[in-house]
């Protein structure tokens, strides 16, 4: 009986769905070209050239450097292993979904455990900050401070979020973890 009332509710919905997009196609037309005029002429111009830029910053080993650099930093403050640095800083330069993409490199190369990677994955999904600041904030909101300031809130908080439920830091065998960062550098 319940299946069939919510496969009738579906049924229902959808149709009620279509017959005012049959009455308003006007309104749904004007929607789509507003929708894609957005995305052609506001969102690629201002994502593609940080996309570029930090792909660059990636292969010629500037993000490797930071990782170095802050690598004991952010293992104190995230309770976090060295070597998840690299993670945690692509993840704030070129936004989702990389952050969880090394996060499951560092897992299945076991440079990191499943428990770290819970906590990495907790707190690595930042938005691209060209797309927040450029994007958002100037083409939509029409004031370009206004997208920095949501990019540094939304920064700060994911980087709370990582800093109020650290755990312990995980220790593995550095000989194999520098081999195993060295293949997932080259891999990506």
């Amino acid at each position: 009986m319940k299946k069939i009332f919510l496969s009738i509710l579906k049924n229902i919905i959808f149709i009620t769905i279509f017959i005012f997009i049959f009455l308003y196609s006007k309104d749904v037309k004007e929607s789509i070209f507003f929708a894609f005029d957005i995305w052609v002429n506001k969102l690629i111009p201002s994502i593609f050239p940080f996309l570029l830029i930090s792909s660059f910053l990636i292969n010629y080993g500037f993000i490797d450097f930071l990782s170095i650099t802050l690598g004991p930093l952010f293992s104190k403050i995230f309770k976090v292993s060295k070597e998840s640095t690299y993670a945690i800083i692509t993840s704030i330069f070129t936004g989702f979904p990389t952050g969880s993409i090394y996060v499951k490199d560092l897992l299945k190369e076991q440079i990191i455990n499943i428990e770290e990677a819970n906590h990495l994955i907790m707190f690595t999904s930042f938005s691209n900050p060209l797309f927040v600041i450029s994007a958002v904030g100037e083409s939509l909101l029409k004031n370009k401070k206004i997208g920095v300031f949501l990019f540094i809130v939304h920064l700060l908080s994911g980087l709370l979020i990582g800093f109020i439920f650290r755990k312990r830091v995980i220790n593995t065998s550095k000989e194999k973890k520098k081999k195993k960062i060295k293949k997932i550098h080259r891999s990506t």
